[in-house]
């Protein structure tokens, strides 16, 4: 009896991928000729995106140069690798539909937008593409702080176009980054001012939106400040503010607060009749302005009554006392203090009393514990003093004593 011996067939793709596997991507990515041939050229336009690419996240995870531009890579002659597929450098107003390719969702939120509108509907080369904000081809992750859209660079980004008189002619101002610069936000940003963290400043598109348009109209700009303010939102939201908000568009934060140069408003703002100040809507009559007056003197009292207990305690610390007891009320006034510009916004007055009330009951509080330690060192400089004037007193009695002892003796 004969018996065959049986043979198996392996396919090729099999012997590709393990040998893919073996290679380090360095390797693997030494058979995409795109990158080779152009890599090697002497016209730098040609080899520069090569460059750059090696450094990006797309040469990280695998996206190669036909990924983006077509053709075949694994040709090695220009004449063959451009044949099949070839787009080359693509048209301005198609690199969102390339980039969506993979990015699908962002695309998605990027169609709906001004950027996408100004691109596609007007035809406006002006409009914003991917490559605008993320670069060509140094795309690198958004938490690389290289990276054009890493959250510090942001604002720098953003401002390429919008600080831009030919980019934005016909469109509206330029100065945003200039204003963003100079208000607390941007302020804290920009590192100028230390004790609060760089991150914890909204930079352009934690308000205006990464992909898709966060604000459309007056009306949203409360919810979107409300992310970070809540306090202030949440207050907002009860007062007669908000319900004139959403019936005629305005106020809205940015009314007092400003919209890139955000200001925090001194106290005269409830007394004012320039832009942003009550008296700008209200007559000086009306019963809303006197709400306004009534909010301004109770901060002008706040201020006060903090200065006062810090003085307190200032005063018992000179004594040398331990103040940690004091402290820890003054830290509840702080507190407190702190409270009432968030609760302002609801024009409640019972409401901001109710924060007076605690106030001025802890401050109390203080002052009476200095008055006791006053009262205290007092008593101990009286009996300290009668302490002194008896040891005095015995002193010249014993020193009379002795200079009679002594005539006595003579």
């Amino acid at each position: 009896m004969s018996h065959k011996s049986k043979s198996f067939f392996i396919p090729s793709w099999i012997f590709y991928f393990s040998f893919c596997i073996l290679l380090s991507p360095s390797e693997v990515w030494a058979q995409d000729n795109c990158s080779v041939c152009h890599g090697e050229s002497k016209d730098e336009r040609l080899r520069l995106p090569v460059m750059e690419w090696e450094e990006s996240v797309h040469k990280a995870e695998g996206i190669g140069c036909n990924n983006c531009h077509g053709g075949d890579p694994e040709s090695k002659g220009k004449t063959t690798s451009h044949l099949i597929d070839f787009i080359g450098k693509p048209a301005r107003e198609k690199i969102p539909e390339i980039c969506g390719g993979c990015h699908v969702k962002q695309i998605e939120d990027y169609s709906k937008n001004i950027h996408a509108k100004l691109l596609n509907e007007k035809k406006e080369e002006r409009g914003a593409s991917c490559i605008d904000c993320h670069g060509r081809h140094k795309i690198k992750r958004i938490k690389d702080n290289e990276s054009s859209v890493y959250y510090l660079n942001v604002p720098e980004t953003c401002g390429k176009c919008h600080s831009s008189s030919e980019k934005m002619k016909s469109y509206g101002p330029t100065n945003q980054l200039d204003l963003y610069k100079s208000g607390k936000h941007g302020l804290i940003l920009y590192g100028k001012i230390p004790e609060a963290g760089r991150t914890s400043a909204p930079n352009c598109a934690a308000c205006h939106g990464y992909h898709t348009s966060l604000i459309s109209s007056p009306q949203d700009i409360p919810r979107i400040c409300g992310k970070c303010h809540t306090p202030a939102f949440d207050n907002f939201k009860e007062g007669l503010h908000f319900s004139a908000l959403k019936k005629s568009g305005k106020p809205s934060c940015s009314y007092c607060h400003s919209n890139h140069k955000i200001i925090r408003p001194a106290p005269e703002i409830f007394s004012g009749f320039n832009r942003g100040e009550c008296g700008e809507c209200h007559d000086k009559s009306s019963k809303e302005l006197k709400v306004g007056l009534n909010i301004k003197e109770i901060m002008g009292r706040l201020e006060e009554i903090k200065l006062e207990v810090s003085n307190n305690i200032e005063d018992v610390r000179r004594y040398g006392r331990n103040t940690a007891d004091l402290e820890n009320l003054f830290t509840e006034v702080s507190a407190n203090i702190l409270m009432v510009p968030p609760v302002s916004h609801s024009l409640d007055l019972d409401k901001i009393n109710e924060y007076v009330n605690k106030i001025t009951k802890t401050s109390q509080e203080v002052k009476g514990k200095v008055e006791e330690f006053k009262r205290e060192i007092s008593r101990r400089y009286m009996v300290y003093a009668v302490s002194m004037i008896m040891i005095f007193t015995a002193v010249i009695v014993l020193s009379m004593q002795l200079y009679i002892y002594k005539r006595a003796e003579k």
